[in-house]
């Protein structure tokens, strides 16, 4: 099994000389069931570290092979040939899963370290001790470990090794129910004093001796061996050999450094190891009833696949707890685990808090890889029983484009649909807001007011003139889409929907535009939305780009350059056609008259998404064209120069004094002046 998409594999069963040949999912319960050559039928849960093998068809009528098939409410049949005719056998899975036995052949020692936390060390088989490998497993975790003669523990942890001989692994169990130790009649040893005494060859090798045995009274027993010797607060001991009623041996668990004494009802035997009579082994492991339970947070019972969008975060959570009237199980580790099938794709924040027994695994994602993909994030109950219902949950996520976010323009002034389509709003300085476009309407061009060239033609009526339709340019140009040829405008088909739409597609319906007033100005306000989302306004570092729609050139664009222009300009090499802005900040000015249609969308890099919208303007109450503006201040200029200029000799000639010049005698020569007083 991999719990992380492929990186990585755990073992689940040994399949030896058998191999599977169908397999079946189930949604419901996160089943998983196999066939195998030999028509073993595993079964298995998603989160769960094992397979149980719950069934063979037996007596069962079906002939082999069969296959597994799992059903939309989760029930699982086997199908095969019965009679020369197909048939299905439902699958009673519980009572399959409670019978299963997973049991090994190996003795075990117990070792109390509390009433409730115990210690099983496996041991090698004490007939033929060559064996070297432990028979436990990572899938034996969360199982239960019964004792016949009554008793039972949870599997928490398995530890391969052992540091003394003999010994294979350790096995960390929780104890549910005390486990029983021996009857004075199984093991009448149990009624003498005991000496543990060391030995030379070995500090983990001692002699069990009893003390207190005399005449026909009974001691060790050779179906002693196998048992373990437990005294509280001295290494238990495994009864090797037997050596004769009064004298065993055995292997302790740990260094015993000194020799012990202890009186009768102070020590206790545990038969791990010996079968009984009829061969039975005396433990057993199998299922526990369910003691787990798994609750997602709302955003996960919501839907189990988000779409997340460059720079968005996602965060989730799950809660997980101990419940039913069964004691407790502390873990060892944690209730819950998680794995990403693809964790590259994502920042991954991840914290584990624990309240009251409730253990909640919080983790939050953001997608700055700026790379396409889909990872798969699953919750899930390592050490819970097969028998429970929900034993994980897996949250599925997309770096995409979501389905259900747009970009849009906002105007100044909000203006509702019915009012666009039958209204008729004003601002609050009662300046209407809506301009009505006259008939196959096209806005100007830069060769003049009346000379349209644009392809889109607005307000489309085929059973009507074209608009400013007088040149030859004008005449080759512009073109019909929703009303191409029809004969009327109630042929076109327009919805309220497309006379509402800002989109050039959709300019032959479009009936009405947003009016401003000679000269235009706007600031643009971008929002994005998203279904089950707060609105955005977009804002730096995002980038947009704007264009004129119908080829006109008399606007003007200012913007503030933000750090994100700032950087992006060290790297690209801007012309007029191909410039960016900020998406805030950013002021369109329209310097002429008639309708501007422009298009806005974000620079590529900010989204997965082509984030594209485009709004209409219609700039009204200009009285004359500006080709002819210029000529006008020219015009004017010249003639009050002129009249400046006439009245100026006007003046001149009723103001001017005529004098006569005297000459002769009266004059007198300035050389001959005295100026001298």
């Amino acid at each position: 099994m991999s719990p992380d998409g492929g990186n990585s594999f755990e073992e689940l069963h040994n399949l030896h000389d058998d191999f599977v040949t169908d397999v079946a999912f189930g949604f419901v319960g996160g089943i998983v069931a196999m066939t195998t050559q030999k028509s073993l039928l595993l079964y298995g849960k998603a989160g769960v570290d094992r397979l149980l093998p719950i069934w063979t068809p037996g007596n069962d009528s079906l002939d082999v092979p069969v296959v597994p098939f799992i059903d939309h409410m989760g029930h699982l049949f086997v199908s095969g040939m019965a009679n020369e005719s197909v048939t299905r056998t439902l699958i009673d899975v519980n009572t399959l899963i409670k019978a299963v036995d997973t049991s090994v052949h190996h003795p075990l020692v117990i070792q109390y370290f509390t009433e409730n936390i115990v210690l099983l060390h496996e041991h090698s088989p004490i007939s033929n001790g060559s064996s070297t490998e432990s028979v436990f497993r990572n899938t034996h975790i969360g199982q239960l470990l019964s004792l016949r003669k009554g008793g039972g523990a949870i599997i928490q942890d398995v530890i391969f090794g052992h540091r003394i001989d003999g010994y294979l692994s350790t096995v960390h169990v929780y104890v549910l129910r005390p486990y029983h130790y021996e009857s004075e009649w199984d093991s009448p040893a149990q009624l003498q004093d005991i000496a543990i005494v060391t030995t030379n060859q070995s500090k983990y090798d001692v002699y069990l001796k009893l003390s207190s045995l005399s005449g026909n009274t009974s001691g060790w027993l050779p179906s002693d061996v196998g048992k373990t010797v437990a005294i509280p607060g001295v290494p238990s001991v495994l009864i090797t050999h037997y050596a004769n009623r009064s004298v065993a041996i055995g292997r302790a668990v740990m260094a015993v450094k000194q020799d012990f004494y202890y009186k009768s009802g102070y020590w206790y035997m545990y038969n791990f190891g010996t079968p009984d009579s009829q061969g039975q082994f005396p433990w057993n492991i199998t299922e526990d009833t369910c003691k787990h339970a798994m609750t997602p947070d709302t955003e996960l019972q919501l839907t189990s696949v988000h779409v997340l969008d460059l720079r968005e975060k996602l965060t989730f959570s799950v809660t997980a707890n101990m419940q039913g009237n069964a004691p407790v199980v502390p873990p060892l580790g944690s209730l819950l685990y998680y794995a990403f099938s693809n964790p590259y794709l994502f920042q991954i924040d991840v914290s584990l808090t624990t309240h009251h027994g409730y253990e909640t695994l919080s983790i939050g994602v953001e997608d700055k890889t700026i790379e396409k993909g889909v990872s798969a994030v699953t919750f899930y109950l390592r050490s819970a029983s097969m028998l429970c219902p929900v034993t994980s949950y897996t949250l599925t996520l997309h770096c995409a484009c979501p389905m259900n976010k747009w970009l849009e323009f906002q105007y100044p002034n909000f203006i509702s649909n019915e009012d666009y389509l039958h209204g008729d709003p004003f601002d609050k300085n009662g300046r209407k807001l809506l301009y009505d476009l006259p008939p196959n309407y096209r806005p100007p061009s830069k060769f003049g007011l009346a000379i349209p060239v644009t392809s889109n033609m607005y307000n489309a009526d085929p059973s009507r003139p074209r608009f400013q339709d007088n040149f030859k340019i004008s005449k080759e140009s512009g073109r019909l889409k929703q009303c191409l040829g029809k004969t009327s405008r109630q042929e076109c088909g327009c919805t309220d929907t497309m006379k509402l739409s800002p989109l050039a597609e959709y300019s032959d319906c479009k009936e009405r535009v947003y009016r401003v007033l000679h000269p235009g100005t706007l600031v643009l306000n971008l929002t994005l939305w998203e279904v089950g989302h707060p609105e955005h306004v977009l804002k730096d570092p995002y980038i947009i780009a704007l264009k004129e729609l119908n080829e006109r050139m008399d606007y003007e664009i200012t913007s503030t350059k933000t750090p994100s222009i700032a950087a992006i300009e060290q790297h690209v090499v801007f012309d007029h056609e191909h410039k960016f802005y900020s998406a805030e900040g950013t002021i369109l000015t329209m310097t002429g008259s008639g309708l501007y249609h422009f298009r806005v969308h974000v620079l590529e890099g900010f989204s997965y998404c082509d984030l594209t919208d485009e709004f209409q303007v219609f700039v009204d109450e200009h009285s004359i064209a500006y080709v002819f503006q210029y000529m006008l201040n020219f015009g004017v200029g010249v003639m009050m120069g002129t009249i400046l200029f006439i009245v100026y000799l006007w003046y001149l000639k009723e103001h001017h004094t005529h004098r006569i010049r005297k000459v002769g005698s009266q004059c007198q020569d300035l050389h001959n002046l005295d100026f001298k007083k």
